[in-house]
């Protein structure tokens, strides 16, 4: 997604948010890095999970903002996006702040081409 936030710079912004994990149930998850699977534990309050969006930011070198959402129920997915199952959903807002686009999974080059036409719609 960095990729894709590098190449329409100044056209669109592009965020991460750090919702509740995908394995709520006390299962440990791993994070691939250069050198492997580094495992992560769940998150028991929102500063860990900043600190947990820190870290993360800093060993992927993410240069998205990260937005790190709170650690009640409901989250921003379950707010805005109340569909069963969407684990790792993609939106877009539109200028008029309004959803554009939404997928239930990141698909880089799905997202690539509805900005390329969106934005030269705009144009």
């Amino acid at each position: 997604m960095d990729q894709l936030a590098e190449k329409y710079r100044g056209k669109a912004a592009f965020f991460l948010i750090y919702g509740p994990e995908a394995h709520p149930n006390g299962h440990d998850w791993t994070v691939k890095d250069g050198e492997g699977h580094e495992p992560i534990g769940l998150v028991a309050s929102y500063a860990e999970r900043q600190a947990l969006a820190r870290s993360l930011r800093a060993r992927k070198q993410l240069k998205r903002i990260i937005l790190v959402d709170n650690i009640e129920e409901p989250c921003t997915r379950d707010r805005f996006l109340p569909v069963p199952g969407l684990n790792n959903p993609i939106v877009v807002v539109g200028a008029n702040g309004c959803f554009a686009y939404a997928r239930e999974a990141v698909d880089l080059a799905s997202v690539n081409e509805f900005l390329e036409q969106y934005l030269r719609a705009r144009d």
